[in-house]
């Protein structure tokens, strides 16, 4: 077998057996894709003799280091080569893990960047008044795409597969396939609701998904999720402050912690398996605070 017919049999393997996303797993062939044309460039062996050698390995990984991507990058492309090492050897056809032969770059955590109030409000406010005067589904889907992300923290997939029939605007929430493919309840805020009804009596449907793509009117694609996001961002004037959808998600977590909310509150909100993704948006929301007292001069005139 070639070693592209090795990696067809891992990715089956971890989609089927490991429970995989399909995203995660598309992931995973690009990387190797990239390795695959990194060893033909060097005229080295499409065979599996070439990811059982760690130092043809490490040497792809100076090779990514060298074209200046970011250590997190580097580190997910030889996390995806690691792991087809580990269903290598689990099969039995290679009979050490080149990787336990050399160290990969450790994962580097930044804190989370959320929207400045201004921007937030800028962006929400804007919006808010297009979709008033127009009364046009598309305008009212903007808003409710802004307030499912910075009102209550919902991470694309969870947006994307939102349905009428799982979501109940009385008592304000939302059950959808979130993250891993696992259900999750999203908890609704009051203005999410509001602008949620507008957009149902707007379009006079009571079943389907929520968010549709405005051209065919099918379930909404990530790219016309983003596409959307960034067509009402270039009409706010907003274009150069970086807004993506993850962002409204981190803007959701650190107003919740600045509103003094409980930290485990706050990760059961995000979904977050582990709280030390949370504490991130402590030290944001601390960090903010401290920027808003510096930028007022809170302390100035003590005496």
């Amino acid at each position: 077998m070639t070693l592209s017919q090795h990696h067809a049999d891992c990715c089956r393997y971890l989609l089927i057996e490991q429970g995989l996303t399909p995203a995660t797993i598309n992931t995973y062939r690009a990387n190797f894709h990239e390795f695959i044309m990194w060893l033909n460039g060097e005229c080295l062996p499409l065979d599996v003799s070439s990811i059982a050698d760690y130092k043809i390995l490490r040497k792809f990984m100076y090779h990514l280091a060298e074209r200046k991507l970011h250590k997190n990058t580097v580190r997910q492309r030889m996390v995806s080569l690691k792991t087809f090492c580990k269903f290598l050897l689990r099969e039995d056809i290679i009979q050490r893990n080149p990787f336990d032969r050399f160290d990969i770059p450790k994962k580097v955590k930044g804190l989370p960047k959320p929207l400045s109030d201004n921007v937030r409000d800028k962006l929400l406010d804007l919006i808010k008044r297009r979709a008033g005067s127009s009364n046009n589904w598309r305008d009212i889907q903007a808003v409710v795409i802004l307030e499912l992300g910075v009102r209550c923290g919902f991470r694309k997939k969870a947006m994307r597969s939102m349905t009428w029939e799982n979501t109940d605007l009385n008592s304000g929430e939302t059950w959808v396939i979130d993250k891993g493919d696992k259900e999750k309840t999203y908890i609704l805020m009051p203005s999410t609701v509001h602008w949620l009804k507008l957009l149902k009596l707007s379009r006079g449907v009571s079943e389907g998904h929520v968010l549709l793509s405005p051209k065919s009117r099918t379930p909404i694609s990530e790219t016309s999720l983003h596409d959307e996001l960034k067509r009402y961002v270039d009409l706010a004037g907003l274009s150069k402050e970086g807004i993506t959808l993850h962002r409204l998600r981190h803007t959701f977590a650190t107003n919740a912690l600045e509103a003094d909310m409980d930290i485990r509150e706050v990760q059961e909100l995000m979904g977050h398996a582990d709280i030390g993704s949370t504490i991130g948006y402590v030290e944001v929301s601390k960090k903010r605070l401290r920027d808003k007292i510096k930028k007022r001069g809170a302390f100035s005139s003590a005496r």
